[in-house]
């Protein structure tokens, strides 16, 4: 039986395209410092506690209209759900096979019109309602449907959109390993008939390829024993630019995938409106740079460090279905021969991107989260809107799980010093907007 192990964030890839934008927007040069901070509102889990109250590897966090929040504890297969207050409301889901339960939770949603959905890595999607009764599935296709924390995301009409590849894994006599093209692609949940009146999705969705993702680095083939089972992840060079991008409220999409600072945005229909960048120019990736990711790499692979996200490992055995666990903390570490096989494995690309990562919230601001000067450091996030307004940059704070509907609070995934994950809700200033 043999692990492999994947970053939560691995379906982020990398890529770049040479598109031609209907308008560039270049912003000004100087930087307006946001000094004012969040300030916390309330926060939920501890080592021990209420069931609760013990967290283990989330990766989607949500507010409804109400501004309840929504956990996906992909690592204890459930999601939890807060009042506004802080205050635990109910557990939705459980691991399981059957209706309304778990395999492998990775994404999360709240629709606009009240439904939760829960993507799962290897059944599809749950739709729940707003009080946590359990509705139908959605099978997923071949290659998966939504992979990472920001794998799927509401839009506004009732649809949700996602990003589809990223993995691929094959059982005995299904032809060789190829990756599938990935894509963000709108998925339109009206019209899907159900059998016995709400347990199985009957039909597929109908659905919209908003923008194709370009291939990045190489397909790598992890097999199990005896090679009948084959897993086929794509590894991108280390600091290529990530593929990062999130749902605006007119249902169009904001990208990032360059090594320069050119965010894209797009309408509705995949077209692309304008391009927002900064005269910066990414700089040449020095050998230090090249240490420090590995050195970064190795504490995250041995347990000594959370940082790098949860982490998933899909274990393939006797031609078995996979089974995936999440890994957080002392259950992160995987074997030091594996650790050095992976090390070694490591190529980097030649430039520093600019942009680490971005992502949108519900009043349309984009949060650019610029590439640190220090590998490992957090780097100053850039409040932009679509239309190319510089609001200003943040420092010491990073990007959020979550923004309530009229952009006032925001949830973040944290860990004290003990190494115990909980969430975390602040208001935010009135100037970041």
């Amino acid at each position: 039986m043999r692990s492999t192990w994947i970053p939560a964030a691995f379906a982020v890839l990398a890529g770049a395209t040479s598109l031609t934008a209907q308008q560039n927007v270049t912003l000004p040069a100087r930087t307006n410092e946001l000094t004012e901070k969040p300030t916390p509102v309330f926060s939920v889990g501890r080592e021990e506690g209420q069931s609760w109250e013990m967290l283990s590897s989330v990766t989607s966090l949500a507010f409804d209209a109400q501004d309840n929040l929504y956990v996906l504890d992909s690592g204890n297969r459930r999601v939890l759900a807060f009042d506004n207050t802080g205050k635990f409301v109910r557990q939705i889901g459980k691991e399981g096979g059957g209706p309304g339960e778990f395999s492998a939770p990775m994404g999360m949603a709240v629709l606009s019109d009240g439904d939760l959905l829960v993507s799962d890595l290897m059944r599809g999607f749950a739709i729940f309602t707003p009080a946590g009764e359990y509705r139908h599935q959605i099978p997923a296709g071949p290659s998966g449907a939504a992979l990472g924390g920001t794998g799927v995301q509401a839009g506004p009409g009732g649809d949700v959109v996602l990003r589809t590849g990223g993995l691929l894994i094959r059982g005995p006599g299904e032809g060789p390993p190829e990756m599938p093209k990935p894509f963000i692609r709108r998925m339109a949940l009206s019209g899907v008939t159900t059998r016995d009146g709400a347990t199985t999705a009957a039909t597929a969705p109908r659905h919209t390829d908003l923008h194709e993702i370009p291939s990045s680095g190489n397909p790598v083939v992890r097999s199990s024993r005896g090679g009948d089972t084959r897993m086929v992840i794509n590894a991108p060079a280390m600091f290529n630019p990530s593929f990062s991008w999130g749902v605006l409220p007119d249902g169009g999409i904001a990208i990032s995938q360059a090594a320069e600072y050119a965010v894209q945005v797009k309408d509705p229909s995949g077209r692309l409106v304008r391009t927002i960048g900064r005269t910066d120019r990414p700089r040449r990736v020095t050998k230090a740079d090249q240490d420090a990711a590995r050195e970064q790499r190795r504490k995250v692979l041995s347990g000594e460090a959370s940082g790098g996200g949860t982490r998933i490992a899909v274990t393939m055995s006797g031609g078995g279905a996979p089974n995936v666990s999440f890994g957080g903390g002392d259950r992160a570490a995987m074997p030091p021969e594996r650790i050095e096989e992976e090390l070694k494995s490591m190529t980097f690309a030649e430039v520093m991107p600019i942009v680490q990562a971005i992502t949108t919230d519900p009043v349309g601001r984009i949060w650019v989260e610029r590439t640190p000067a220090r590998v490992g450091d957090n780097g100053p996030i850039e409040l932009i809107t679509a239309e190319g307004r510089y609001i200003g940059t943040v420092s010491g704070v990073r990007r959020p799980g979550a923004v309530n509907a009229n952009g006032t609070l925001a949830a973040w995934v944290e860990r004290d010093d003990l190494d115990v994950e909980r969430i975390v809700v602040r208001r935010l200033p009135a100037n970041w907007k």
